[in-house]
């Protein structure tokens, strides 16, 4: 099911969290590892007393510049490689728009899980734009496991999965269901309809039919009526004693995430919880 694990290290206490749960996941499933680290692209500014440069020597001194620095990170995201994982791992050292390259490696590896450790927002960019976890959520097209700082570890018994009727996309559904048999664990489908909703029967009928399909002795599923989901779900998860949460993103304009406040965004901050998340383009293949 997982046969090439992404991790991305920015060298931080809080990035190397992930190893513990990575680790076992390679162990589990026979995967690979990935461990990448992303060059942001920055001009090269010469220093000196007014010396001439040309345009060559410019991009000759980045070269340089990005070659020694490429080197270095990758002796030291190899040392990390060898003091947490036993073989079948890579250190891979990237360059340019962290978004991009990415999912660039993503496609090219066939990596079909991502794991990556969450401080939630530190800054008013993190509010008006998001965390570097999320804009990985909403571009890379595989799943994304999250783990927020204080998780050095998870458990994979009881897993929430906040499900939209609305969604055309069901591929994250099947796979869910296959993460969760897969760990032998309990699955609770949870839907949020708000107050005075006048279709809840319908939805009922559609829940027991998904699952029906899915055709899973440990999945269940359950309605809970509020106008607010986050908190909604929230409340199932302390009732529940959920360990991982499963999200679905949905598409948003950017006036909307400035003016309104991310759910999966919230979701990290709020629950706390290790999340595995999807976006619209996961697919099954």
């Amino acid at each position: 099911m997982i046969k090439n694990i992404l991790l991305t290290s920015d060298f931080s206490d809080t990035s190397k969290l992930v190893f513990p749960v990575a680790k076992y996941l390679q162990e589990k499933f026979g995967a690979k590892i990935h461990l990448a680290y992303v060059i942001p692209t920055m001009p090269y500014v010469p220093t000196g007393s007014g010396t001439l440069v040309t345009t060559v020597q410019i991009q000759e001194m980045q070269d340089e510049a990005l070659k020694k620095n490429k080197e270095s990170r990758l002796e030291a995201l190899n040392e990390m490689i060898s003091e947490n994982f036993n073989g079948n791992a890579k250190a891979v050292c990237l360059y340019g728009d962290l978004d991009h390259e990415l999912e660039k490696y993503v496609i090219e590896n066939k990596i079909d899980f991502c794991i990556m450790a969450t401080e939630g927002e530190n800054s008013i960019d993190d509010k008006l734009f998001g965390t570097n976890t999320l804009h990985a959520i909403r571009n890379l097209s595989c799943p994304v496991f999250t783990l927020p700082k204080n998780h050095s570890e998870a458990k994979f018994q009881k897993m929430l999965l906040a499900i939209d009727l609305v969604e055309e996309n069901f591929s994250f559904l099947l796979y869910a269901k296959e993460f969760a048999q897969a760990f032998d664990a309990e699955l609770e489908l949870v839907l949020v309809e708000p107050e005075n909703f006048l279709y809840v029967d319908e939805d009922k009928s559609q829940l027991h039919r998904i699952i029906e399909e899915l055709n899973y002795p440990k999945v269940k599923s359950k309605i809970k009526i509020s106008d607010d989901v986050i908190e909604a779900v929230g409340s199932e998860i302390k009732d529940t004693q959920a360990d991982i949460i499963i999200f679905k993103t949905h598409t948003s304009s950017f006036i909307d995430r400035l003016f309104h406040r991310s759910l999966t965004l919230q979701a990290l901050n709020e629950y706390q919880k290790p999340m595995l998340t999807f976006n619209n383009h996961f697919n099954i293949d």
